[in-house]
């Protein structure tokens, strides 16, 4: 790097104002999460990691394969160094993963240059940051590694709490709704955004999970508090409707079955909900 550009190629910069407006265009006009990724290869892994130590701000997580660091005698190495003496933080608070191959030449070109890159990101002790040495991958192959292996461990927080939270669901842990609020703050404190619990956590976890011992007014209360989140969520209206139905509701719980008939395809759930209205 020279100043804010890297030698030789021009518009780093103006790249990534372009890259930021797009994100607030997908905000605005989107229901985005506000999780924001740069994935980048060869070059583009370069940019990638130009964008982590200059505009931190823009991205959560970089996955980045075959980047070459050898480009500005060895500047990229020297700015994560300094970075992380200064600013430790900004790179424990976002997600990297990096990989190199082994194949052919322009791979093992870059080779000695990535491996120097990570024995530095290692050195910040961030729990959020993956490498994979991708032996028998050259340049063109490593993307597929970032993509997929690296996918799966920046989000490794869902795969690998998700069964824990259903067990202790199922083996009757503790209440159910606190232990989903609980999983997702978790989830939420980890990615650095608001996650909430999905419709089927709301359904089975916290409607269906309250209706089996009866507690109507608990279940409804979730329910009702799903539906703000998915208001045309057919099973969740279906479930609100039984919970009202348990309240001795029975023209809301109507209602409720009625938006869900108008909303589903689901010939199961259709055969299901006229069932009820008819024995009502």
């Amino acid at each position: 790097m020279s100043g804010n550009k890297i030698n030789g190629v021009s518009g780093v910069d103006g790249f990534l104002a372009y890259l930021s407006d797009i994100n607030r265009y997908m905000h605005k006009t989107y229901r985005a999460a506000n999780f924001n990724m740069l994935f980048g290869h060869s070059l583009g892994g370069t940019l990638a990691t130009y964008a982590l130590l200059n505009k931190p701000e823009l991205f959560n997580a970089y996955p980045i394969a075959s980047p070459n660091y050898n480009i500005n005698n060895g500047n990229f190495h020297k700015s994560l160094d300094m970075i992380l003496k200064e600013k430790p933080e900004m790179i424990r608070s976002r997600f990297i993963y990096l990989t190199v191959g082994d194949q052919w030449q322009t791979e093992n070109g870059f080779r000695a240059g990535d491996q120097k890159m990570d024995s530095i990101f290692k050195s910040s002790s961030s729990q959020k940051y993956y490498f994979r040495d991708s032996k028998g991958y050259g340049h063109n192959t490593t993307p597929t590694i970032a993509f997929v292996d690296g996918m799966s461990q920046i989000f490794s927080e869902w795969w690998h709490k998700s069964p824990d939270l259903r067990d202790s669901i199922s083996g009757k842990n503790g209440d159910p709704a606190t232990l989903v609020n609980q999983y997702y703050k978790r989830l939420s404190n980890w990615y650095g955004y608001t996650i909430n619990p999905n419709a089927g956590d709301y359904q089975y976890y916290m409607g269906i999970a309250y209706l089996e011992t009866k507690d109507y007014k608990t279940a409804a209360q979730y329910l009702n508090e799903g539906l703000k989140h998915y208001p045309n969520n057919a099973d969740l209206l279906a479930v609100y409707g039984d919970a009202l139905l348990g309240l001795n509701q029975p023209d809301k719980a109507k209602e409720s079955y009625r938006k869900a008939l108008r909303i589903t395809t689901d010939q199961e759930l259709i055969a299901d909900i006229n069932r009820k209205l008819k024995a009502m």
